[in-house]
């Protein structure tokens, strides 16, 4: 980290909980789907429950990423301020 001047992995964080967010809608918005076509009214609300969750979950993954990344930004420059040239 100290050698490359930047955060590592930091963006690749933000990004996977990006992606993370993003599937978790849309897996839970096909299961729900496919539940209301073929099963009864507490499979639905069993699958639209659990997608809920997964979403709520995943949902918190891009705040901590991008505040662990702050988090990085910060260190890095406060130790760059420090360091002579």
């Amino acid at each position: 980290m100290l050698s490359r001047r930047r955060p590592l992995f930091a963006r690749d964080r933000v990004l996977g909980a990006r992606l993370a967010l993003a599937v978790s809608v849309s897996t839970c918005a096909v299961c729900t789907a496919l539940a209301a076509i073929r099963g009864t009214t507490a499979e639905i609300l069993a699958t639209a429950l659990t997608g809920g969750v997964l979403i709520a979950v995943a949902g918190l993954l891009p705040a901590r990423a991008h505040a662990r990344r702050r988090a990085l930004l910060r260190l890095r420059d406060s130790l760059s301020s420090t360091t002579p040239r």
